[in-house]
């Protein structure tokens, strides 16, 4: 099963075979009749909320720790084969 997104946005389901014999006529066709299901961007820019209701206190301080193998001192990565 393949999920095939239209031009117009919209997706529709069909089978390889289905999908390896589409031509340009067909997806017109699909376009024009209003075939397909409508998807919906949870990140498009009208769902989201603006900056001007931003508010840092929004967000949980993030406490990072190293991993174990991770280096504990900087290193050069232009040296990183060198003993």
């Amino acid at each position: 099963m393949i999920i095939y997104q239209l031009p117009n946005g919209k997706i529709v389901h069909l089978s390889v075979d289905q999908f390896l014999s589409l031509s340009d006529d067909d997806i017109k066709y699909m376009c024009e009749n209003n075939f397909g299901t409508e998807v919906y961007n949870p990140f498009s820019i009208k769902q989201s909320k603006s900056t001007d209701d931003y508010d840092p206190s929004d967000i949980d301080s993030i406490d990072y720790e190293g991993d174990d193998d991770e280096p504990s001192e900087p290193f050069d990565i232009n040296n990183l084969f060198e003993e």
